[in-house]
């Protein structure tokens, strides 16, 4: 009687070989060794039980054993913890991010034989820290990108049906709710972290495909993940090198998410004629998401004497103006950023009369114009031209405005630090105001 299961085994086909993580994330594994296509990809530790391997068919059974008893055999621990991007010392029974705690409720990890479907993807299916990170941006994440009081609202009802139903900006979103919560966690950070750059690789491939594919039932979409991209790249903090506009290497990495989002926005607004009452498809989502980089605007206005110092600003562009090829582009940007800093500091009774709006004038403004640089000065900036670094110093102040939110902390300092090391010594002084402003006075 003890032989039938194991003769009835024998019949089918599927190999019980492939390796631990592959096995606990029930998912096919392509068993090659040392490391298999999945490990590598997912940058985890491939392991497989010498055992399973070398035994025969009859071995099956005991293995299945292990796969149900969970605190029976060291090797099913081991299994079940490597479902976490980055091994940790904590329970094997649940990685750090398999349950996100909040106030009022946390996610836990079902058992990975409980039968439980989890979404899937084209590629891999979601497993439950994924979904710990969908409720944690829609619980802790989202009301940081609102405009106002009621867009969390929008955020939690709308942004599903969103990000459901496009591979590129669910991941896009789950990278930026793994960013928030490595600052919450300090203690994870390494593993949230890893998640993170999981599910930013796995946005670029097919935001590129939907760009490549683009009509009227992926453009939002599309234009979400991007927007999702600019959140990423800004919340994974300052990065050694590279300036916000310019590089060390002289190829300014957000140059190019900046042009990359101003493409896709090109691309996408023709497909995208809502009504005009209409403010809840993604898309309007998407538009808010670009220009309220802000939390709850203060009932007080900003207050900022920054007349003198563009006057002076424009003086020294002007007093260049010989030396520039292209000097148009120079006072372009000049005279853009002075609308910017009057849309960001306005009078004491505009500021009255539109209390709620001033921060969010003010973080559009900031935006409005990285986002609307003409390509000559952001050639210029990204060949650390002195007169586009001098304006661009001036810009980093109203950066500096928004060094308060979760994913603009450090960036005004680490601005100005890239600006002071590639401007020659001689011009300093050509930026004492913004400097003053960022870094305080000497």
């Amino acid at each position: 009687m003890s032989q039938q299961p194991e003769k009835v085994r024998r019949s089918h086909r599927k190999s019980r070989n492939g390796c631990g993580p592959c096995k606990a994330r029930r998912i096919k594994c392509d068993e090659n060794h040392p490391d298999c296509l999945n490990c590598v990809r997912r940058n985890v530790v491939c392991h497989y039980n010498a055992k399973t391997v070398a035994s025969t068919v009859a071995s099956t059974p005991r293995v299945r054993r292990e796969r149900t008893s969970p605190n029976t055999e060291p090797h099913h621990s081991r299994e079940h913890s490597i479902q976490s991007p980055v091994p940790t010392t904590r329970s094997p029974t649940t990685t750090p991010l398999q349950s996100v705690q909040t106030p009022s409720q946390s996610i836990s990890t079902p058992p990975s034989d409980s039968g439980v479907a989890l979404p899937r993807l084209n590629h891999d299916p979601f497993d439950a820290s994924d979904m710990a990170l969908l409720h944690h941006f829609f619980v802790a994440v989202a009301p940081t990108l609102a405009d106002d009081g009621g867009s969390p609202i929008k955020w939690r009802a709308q942004l599903p049906r969103a990000v459901f139903a496009s591979d590129c900006s669910l991941h896009a979103l789950l990278a930026v709710s793994a960013l928030h919560l490595a600052r919450q966690r300090p203690m994870q950070r390494e593993e949230c972290l890893a998640k993170a750059t999981e599910h930013h690789a796995l946005t670029l491939a097919p935001l590129i495909d939907s760009l490549t594919h683009l009509d009227e039932h992926n453009a939002e979409t599309t234009f979400l993940a991007a927007v999702f991209l600019c959140y990423h790249n800004l919340a994974k903090g300052p990065q050694p090198g590279q300036y916000l506009g310019f590089g060390d290497q002289a190829d300014g990495e957000w140059i190019w998410v900046i042009k990359g989002v101003r493409t896709v926005l090109s691309m996408v607004r023709p497909f995208h004629q809502p009504p005009a009452e209409s403010n809840d498809s993604p898309m309007a989502i998407s538009n808010h998401s670009l220009r309220e980089f802000a939390p709850t605007p203060s009932s007080t206005s900003p207050v900022l004497d920054y007349e003198a110092p563009l006057t002076e600003l424009s003086r020294i562009v002007a007093l260049l103006e010989g030396e520039a090829l292209s000097s148009t582009k120079y006072m372009q940007a000049v005279a853009t950023l002075r609308t910017a800093f009057e849309a960001c500091f306005p009078s004491s009774q505009e500021a009255q009369e539109a209390k709620s709006g001033v921060t969010e004038v003010q973080t559009r403004s900031v935006f409005r114009w990285l986002f609307c640089l003409e390509a000559d000065f952001c050639q210029s900036l990204e060949r650390q031209s002195p007169i586009a670094l001098l304006i661009f110093a001036h810009f980093n102040v109203l950066v500096h405005q928004l060094r308060h939110i979760w994913y603009m902390e450090g960036w005004s300092l680490h601005i100005m630090q890239g600006i002071l090391k590639h401007l020659p010594h001689h011009h300093h002084s050509w930026i004492q105001w913004p400097r003053e402003q960022v870094m305080g006075a000497d």
